[in-house]
């Protein structure tokens, strides 16, 4: 069974599915935070209390949403050893430094490595419109990581 390193991406770097299903269960949160907020300036502690426990709740599905995708997500390991390791070592580099502009090189590199997962080439495609983290990356490190 793999290990996996949960994602530290922002929300927005994740795929779309994913994006959708914690969305709403963000905004859900949101509401339920007003709320309690609410609540407590009405000094109703046990309904507080009870908003507070389904919130937490939320978050916690929120988690194994994001989770879960990593998890059953699939990943073939003869990407990471492909011609000499050159997609872990790409990847490496590309998280190390966070040089997303090279996020289509990783592309080029998982395609020539067999990966015909369009999630993942299209994600690495979009390049420098990254941030801090990309799960692509994340995903492929957590991988070798299993794999040693």
């Amino acid at each position: 069974m793999r290990v996996f390193l949960p994602f530290r991406a922002p929300l927005d770097d994740l795929p779309e599915d994913v994006n959708v299903a914690v969305a709403a269960l963000d905004a859900e949160i949101d509401r339920m935070n007003l709320e309690k907020e609410a609540a407590v300036a009405a000094q109703h502690f046990q309904k507080a209390a009870a908003l507070r426990d389904r919130a937490d709740e939320l978050k916690s599905r929120r988690r194994a949403i994001i989770a879960d995708w990593g998890l059953n997500h699939p990943l073939n390991a003869s990407w990471l050893s492909n011609n000499d390791s050159a997609v872990l070592k790409l990847a490496q580099r590309i998280g190390d430094n966070r040089c997303w502009n090279e996020l289509p090189n990783l592309a080029d590199a998982l395609k020539h490595a067999g990966c015909t997962d369009t999630i993942i080439l299209s994600h690495c495609r979009k390049g420098a419109e990254h941030t801090d983290h990309c799960w692509v990356v994340e995903l492929l490190l957590a991988d070798a990581i299993e794999s040693e």
